[in-house]
């Protein structure tokens, strides 16, 4: 059974993909309900 969130791919965040990550535009969520990409990066150092 296929659901709409077959799509999402689930990746660590590493120092090898920071950069790309950062560029993934989420401005349609607001950061008072998700950590920014620095925040994370910062707690997973």
């Amino acid at each position: 059974m296929k659901t709409d969130y077959d799509f999402i791919e689930i990746e660590l965040l590493t120092e090898n993909n920071y950069e790309e990550v950062r560029k993934i535009d989420r401005s349609d969520i607001s950061f008072d309900f998700v950590d920014s990409v620095d925040s994370l990066m910062e707690l997973t150092r």
